[in-house]
């Protein structure tokens, strides 16, 4: 994430595609705040989107569409004033 954005985003790249239908994310913000998570395929399909208000180090489950993936690119994009977010945590799960 760029300082001063309200956005941001984390790549990541498998060595081998990995099937999965859920991506559970352990996030830490400061101040709290709401934020939404949009998870896509890297090839520009959303397959998971969520708004969560992260309270400190929060974890949380986001359902996306069933399938195998060779990369996943999370958008974290922060609500309202002005927040700083850490990915603490990314575990795939079916």
């Amino acid at each position: 994430m760029e300082f001063g954005s309200q956005s941001g985003t984390l790549q990541l790249g498998f060595t081998q595609p990995q099937t999965f239908n859920k991506v559970k994310i352990t996030a830490y913000a400061q101040p709290d705040s709401s934020e939404t998570y949009t998870i896509s395929d890297g090839l520009g399909n959303i397959i998971g989107q969520t708004t969560q208000m992260v309270i400190g180090e929060s974890t949380f489950e986001i359902p996306v569409t069933p399938g195998t993936y060779s990369k996943l690119i999370i958008e974290v994009l922060v609500g309202e004033g002005q927040s700083w977010v850490n990915i603490v945590k990314v575990l795939l799960g079916e």
